[in-house]
């Protein structure tokens, strides 16, 4: 006879079980856009007729809508291979056509994270900014701009959206709904909650399963097509999440071979690209990688600019690689650390770091510390104040009317005549201006206490004449307040996407 116990675990499980019936499965192992009337060997169509934009590998905003911009989609499977190989055809295809356009061309690639798929609400807000980045008639001469949205199983229930305000300009954008609103999730909060369960499976597809050799493809393929005899093309490259760690799982080491080919090796060349990559911004918004990943990738890209340095290469130390995460992230700064506790046990993360790591101050306060690998695990990039080594401040307020809501995306995208770290965004509530600065050292209380291990200060600190020696390196870790980003798939608010905004003209200006 059945226990209590087992009988209560058995009726848990029934109930579960029922309520991601409720919900619905994400669909998985084929493509819901998958390409249709390709000839063999010969340029694959934009669409078909009659093909409604859910379903459509490219889209293109209508004939009367100023201004265009156009997105192509390449879905993934959960070992990193095609689910549909014709969709990255188009995609370079597409790419290599509109560089011919006399407008320059920006490019912007996009995986996304957790909880959303090529069909969710991520899809809407994404064309968004792209109409954001088109809308910019101040600059000379007008872009053309298209989205490569990158598709992986990142939820594994059917999507949410809301038909707020942003999917009805989208929906008129492109003359009707860019994903698919009959397999929309059938119980919103529900699908919400019961996807919070999902945590390990998810992430264990970025982080070990998903191989990065057809995502490298088609990152690279699409940038190249863009640059190729057009220095004026400008590439954008995007994650969020769990997208963000799969950017660092794969992107990283495919760059590496092409930064390390560019050092001079001993040798003065001031003619060295500091930036060879043919991407000119690559930003990680509330990543949610173990911050293990993002030091590697941070020490390497400093000892990038000391080659560059010891060469005498212009703007050795300009930036290209961006992490932004908020201080209010739950998921990341809370979540993520509970989560991944228990690696502490792991014996393959029992290893300690020192002051010779580049990890605290060198300081003899500080000689013998010892810092668990683990720890680098447990917190993400911008939730590890030993990587931190960047903030977004307000400056002295000064109140101005409110400009537009596109006009911060537009004004932020223009050369700037001041300061360069200095920009405006939109007030949380749309009604005004704000001005922001990333600055280090942090001039915020909370940050400046945030910007300490156990009391001790991250390298980044190191004051030597009068210099902070390490904060100048071509990858910025950002923590800004909840003002830019209040929650973690709160990314396609307008003051975040001024900031992204301001980001991308930061890495064009500074590199001349």
């Amino acid at each position: 006879m059945l226990t209590s116990a087992a009988m209560v675990l058995i009726a848990g499980a029934i109930l579960f079980v029922l309520l991601v019936f409720a919900v619905g499965h994400a669909p998985r192992g084929h493509a819901l856009r998958p390409v249709v009337g390709a000839e063999s060997d010969a340029a694959v169509p934009d669409g078909a007729p009659d093909l409604p934009g859910w379903k459509r590998w490219y889209l293109e905003t209508g004939a009367g809508t100023s201004p265009g911009h156009s997105c192509s989609f390449i879905e993934f499977d959960e070992r990193g291979d095609y689910l549909d190989f014709l969709q990255h055809r188009h995609a370079y295809q597409k790419i290599l056509e509109l560089a011919e356009d006399p407008r320059p061309l920006t490019l912007v690639v996009y995986v996304h994270g957790w909880r959303h798929s090529g069909q969710s609400q991520d899809v809407v807000s994404f064309n968004e900014f792209l109409h954001q980045l088109a809308d910019t008639e101040e600059i000379e001469p007008r872009r053309r701009v298209h989205g490569v949205y990158l598709v992986w199983r990142g939820s594994a229930l059917k999507h949410v959206f809301d038909r707020d305000d942003v999917f009805q300009n989208v929906t008129s954008y492109f003359g009707g709904p860019i994903v698919d609103p009959r397999a929309r999730a059938r119980i919103g909060w529900l699908t919400t909650i019961l996807e919070s369960f999902s945590y390990f499976d998810r992430k264990s597809v970025p982080e070990y399963k998903f191989s990065g050799t057809a995502l490298s493809r088609t990152i690279f393929s699409c940038a190249f097509a863009a640059k190729r005899g057009r220095s004026d093309c400008q590439v954008m490259l995007l994650g969020h999440s769990f997208g963000a760690l799969l950017l660092e799982r794969t992107f990283q080491n495919a760059a590496i071979s092409q930064l390390t080919a560019a050092w001079p090796w001993g040798t003065s060349d001031e003619a060295s690209p500091v930036n060879p990559l043919p991407f000119d911004t690559v930003l990680l918004v509330n990543s949610a990688a173990p911050s293990i990943y993002a030091k590697q990738l941070q020490g390497y890209l400093a000892a990038h600019r000391q080659a560059m340095l010891r060469a005498h290469v212009p703007r050795a130390g300009t930036p290209f690689v961006f992490s932004v995460t908020s201080s209010a992230d739950w998921a990341t700064g809370v979540a993520h650390p509970i989560a991944n506790l228990p690696t502490v046990l792991l014996p393959t993360l029992r290893r300690k770091y020192g002051v010779a790591d580049f990890t605290v101050e060198n300081v003899p306060e500080n000689a013998g510390i010892e810092i668990p690998q683990s720890y680098y695990y447990r917190h993400t990039p911008g939730h590890n104040p030993l990587l931190v080594n960047r903030f977004i401040e307000p400056l002295v307020p000064a109140p101005k009317p409110p400009v537009g809501k596109r006009s911060h995306v537009r004004r932020n995208l223009m050369k700037s005549h001041g300061d360069l770290n200095e920009f405006e965004v939109a007030t949380p509530d749309g009604d005004g201006t704000a001005r922001w600065s990333v600055n280090f050292p942090p001039a915020t209380a909370a940050f400046v206490q945030f910007s300490m291990y156990r009391g001790r200060r991250p390298v980044v600190w190191t004051n030597e004449h009068d210099r902070y020696r390490y904060k100048d390196t071509a990858y910025w870790i950002i923590r800004c307040p909840k003002e830019i980003l209040s929650s973690h798939n709160d990314i396609w608010n307008q003051p975040a996407m001024d900031v992204y905004a301001a980001l991308h003209r930061i890495a064009l200006q500074a590199r001349g």
